[in-house]
């Protein structure tokens, strides 16, 4: 086999294997332990884009290059993508660009996340401390997931060693005059059998960011324009429907500088929240994920450095 041949085998490999890239399938490297237990700092996912329909780039960053302004190409001033062969389910795991960044970042530069998604287009979402309401019907959350029980630190010698007592390993953590520690709901119904002292000194803990209560908007969805559905929608809608809406001197809206008394939303919407209650970069911080945003939908563990594992499916 001759060198040329050899260069253009090369070249076409790797030209197929950047369209899979693409198009079909790529990779994600966990930042954070946002996901709980189960997808670790660290960890390899692979990232199936078909099925959600692949994104066409809407800009490339050139590296070595210092100047913000020249080190992008931007072919579009929107985000286009070919069709999906299925929607997004509840209970994905969507790997998506963070919605609260800069408006001029082009999207498919902006830092990537992974999260679960709990609500879909058309759901009423409820988060109630550690309780999740779709539609007003529970939703139990993934018996992966870690939330946050309080305690005193005078209590600290006993939640430690309830916890040994039971067989638990997990870390206690302070902050000013209290104590936090991060179990799955089930494991903390286990200890309190076990050591029933713990009914009283250990109790769930949530912030105000842990109560979230929203229609999740979908393409199509239209809503009367005035103050009072302002006050929840513009913001998004300016951030991420590509048109402005202003309000007028005489209490009007303008669409893009034209009164309009409604707005049909372009596109779809999605709840996404973390598996671990501490890690706040989810819908509880920087509110809904566009479809515009979701890269596409994570399914295989490739590797785990930390927990040794390797091709596990995730859930």
């Amino acid at each position: 086999m001759t060198g040329k041949r050899i260069l253009w085998i090369l070249v076409i490999a790797a030209l197929i294997a950047a369209l899979a890239r693409l198009f079909l399938l790529d990779t994600y490297r966990v930042a954070s332990d946002a996901m709980a237990e189960f997808q670790v700092k660290g960890d390899r996912l692979l990232v199936e884009k078909w099925s959600v329909g692949a994104r066409l780039p809407q800009a490339i960053k050139w590296p070595f290059i210092k100047d913000k302004a020249k080190a992008q190409w931007v072919f579009s001033d929107k985000v286009n993508r070919l069709p999906g062969l299925s929607n997004i389910h509840r209970e994905d795991l969507l790997v998506f660009n963070q919605p609260q960044t800069k408006a001029s970042d082009p999207v498919n530069l902006r830092p990537v996340l992974l999260s679960r998604c709990v609500g879909l287009p058309g759901d009423f979402i409820r988060l109630d401390g550690t309780n999740l309401f779709v539609n007003e019907a529970p939703k139990p959350r993934s018996v992966d997931a870690l939330f946050c029980y309080r305690y005193w630190p005078a209590q600290n010698a006993l939640v430690e060693e309830s916890l040994k007592a039971a067989g638990m390993n997990r870390p206690l953590l302070a902050r000013n005059d209290t104590g936090f520690i991060f179990m799955p709901q089930l494991e903390y119904l286990r200890l309190l059998v076990a050591q029933p002292i713990l009914k009283v000194a250990l109790k769930p803990y949530a912030t105000e960011l842990d109560n979230i209560s929203i229609l999740v908007p979908y393409r199509g969805y239209t809503i009367p324009l005035d103050r009072r559905s302002m006050e929840t929608w513009q913001t998004l809608i300016n951030a991420h429907e590509g048109v402005t809406l202003t309000e007028a001197k005489d209490s009007t809206w303008l669409l893009n500088g034209v009164a309009a008394a409604q707005y049909t939303f372009k596109q779809d919407y999605y709840v996404v929240l973390n598996d671990h209650q501490g890690y706040m970069n989810d819908s509880r911080r920087f509110g809904l994920v566009p479809a515009s945003h979701v890269i596409g939908r994570a399914s295989l563990l490739l590797f785990s450095p930390e927990k040794k594992r390797l091709l596990q499916r995730l859930r």
